[in-house]
């Protein structure tokens, strides 16, 4: 899950409602990492990308993402796990949740406040 600033942004306040998935697996998680990516890391064709909307796919391979906090969440259809981070960011310009090997993302809302 990728969520991009209109710009680079210094401090902000990160919350999160998240669940894993596959929902079959019906327990926790650890692993999950909530992630920026530094406005710095990008270069002249991927902030183009940004510009144009058409980001993700090209965001999520750069290197250079900066794991704010990791922590768990449930796999399984139901309650989600609410996730929170506020501080100073290294001029961040996307966000992203990434999921540990063989999970996924599912049913998941960010919201950015600076």
């Amino acid at each position: 899950m990728l969520k991009l600033a209109g710009h680079p942004l210094k401090g902000a306040e990160i919350a999160a409602f998240v669940t894993g998935g596959p929902s079959e697996q019906n327990r926790m998680v650890r692993g999950y990492k909530l992630q920026v990516l530094p406005a710095v890391q990008l270069k002249r064709t991927e902030l183009q990308a940004r510009k144009k909307g058409w980001a993700c796919n090209i965001l999520c391979r750069v290197g250079g993402w900066k794991t704010l906090k990791t922590f768990a969440v449930p796999s399984a259809s139901g309650p989600k796990e609410i996730i929170h981070w506020e501080g100073h960011l290294p001029d961040a310009i996307a966000f992203r949740i990434v999921a540990p090997d063989g999970n996924y993302v599912d049913n998941t809302k960010v919201w950015v406040e600076y």
